[in-house]
């Protein structure tokens, strides 16, 4: 069961990540698995994947060992904290209640945990807003840019923008 996470630095500068912590929360909201980062840096517009399991760690993927929660389990979370225990980001799923972390925030509806062969991915169009609606469950696409996400009734991101993925922009 391959569950990994991507980060990916939007920022205009390199960040060292060594010593930061991303936290995978159970369905009750108790901690399942704490990663602490190894001496690692990620350059402005790099990604890396946080990979369940073991494994050699390369500049793009790091093994952070096992846990038993699933991403596509309803009612989940997930933090990054820098050094400090200070929140740099957070998302749940689900039914999850779980508080966000400090210096990070949480409004409106929950996403829907990912479905079987889905990743629960934000908006890259929209960035990181504090708001549920910023991710859904699409396809995997670690590695590259992730998926906007499609208005209902919106006909210009429906038969303009999103047809020809993977999107190609210059985002903020």
């Amino acid at each position: 069961n391959n569950q990994s996470i991507e980060l990916l630095n939007m920022g205009s500068s390199s960040v060292n990540m060594t010593g930061w912590q991303f936290i995978i929360y159970a369905g009750n909201g108790t901690t399942e698995k704490t990663y602490t980062f190894p001496s690692f840096t990620l350059p402005n517009g790099g990604y890396v994947v946080l990979n369940k399991g073991t494994g050699s760690n390369t500049s793009t993927n790091l093994y952070i060992g096992d846990y038993s929660t699933t991403w596509a389990s309803n009612g989940n979370g997930a933090a990054l904290l820098k050094t400090g225990n200070i929140g740099i980001d957070f998302v749940r799923w689900g039914s999850s209640t779980l508080m966000p972390p400090n210096v990070t925030g949480w409004s409106g509806q929950n996403p829907s945990g990912p479905a079987s062969g889905q990743n629960l991915g934000r908006d890259p169009l929209t960035g990181d807003t504090g708001d549920g609606g910023d991710w859904s469950a699409q396809p995997p696409t670690l590695g590259t840019i992730n998926q906007p996400i499609r208005p209902a009734n919106d006909d210009f991101a429906n038969n303009i923008l999103v047809p020809g993925l993977p999107y190609s922009a210059s985002l903020p």
